[in-house]
């Protein structure tokens, strides 16, 4: 047992946090392989091929640049950049797209290798910067402003959580708060209206 403060005993370290993000509990066997061949991609800056289970069930099999891991209440995830076409010299990429680590049914290492992209070209902070969560917005589209009227029982709740770094607050003479937020409108914003 290990010795805190004044000889008592230190405090299990493991009830002083507790972490709820299912990207945090442990994972199966097959997932800490998926995660493996990811992260040595991406370390090694090596193509990796994936099949994937979409949303919807779909399977489809792609080669990704693996870029970013990233752990999310709804569990992990990778943001990827799809290349097409087989040659690498010739091969064009896609736009960032986000994987959710549980739905990757196989991953396989490739001897193709990738240049991690520049940050002014790739950083996964401005890629979420006017998201409300982890849903990307389509290629192209531009932050909205969004306002939303809420009772007046919300008022000290939308004054001390940070729903979005955009996001300000108002009350108006009948009680009611007013958040306004920049950002786009995604499906996990529309989920949490």
């Amino acid at each position: 047992t290990a010795v805190g403060v004044d000889s008592r005993p230190a405090p299990d370290l493991t009830r002083l946090v507790c972490a709820r993000a299912a990207a945090l509990r442990p994972q199966p066997a097959s997932r800490v392989d998926t995660l493996d061949r990811l992260v040595a991609g991406m370390v090694d800056q090596e193509l990796v091929e994936l099949t994937y289970a979409s949303f919807e069930g779909k399977e489809m099999t792609l080669v990704v640049e693996p870029l970013t891991l990233v752990f999310d209440d709804f569990g992990l995830h990778v943001i990827a950049r799809g290349v097409i076409g087989d040659d690498a010299a010739e091969s064009r990429l896609h736009t960032f797209r986000l994987y959710a680590v549980s739905r990757i049914l196989a991953c396989t290492a490739t001897d193709k290798s990738f240049h991690y992209p520049p940050s002014d070209e790739y950083d996964p902070r401005t890629l979420f910067a006017n998201c409300f969560g982890l849903f990307l917005p389509p290629p192209g589209s531009e932050p909205e402003e969004v306002e939303l009227r809420f009772s007046s029982g919300w008022r000290t709740y939308l004054q001390h959580t940070q729903l979005h770094p955009s996001q300000t607050h108002s009350q108006n003479a009948n009680g009611q708060a007013t958040l306004k937020l920049r950002l786009h409108v995604t499906l996990d914003l529309v989920q949490w209206l």
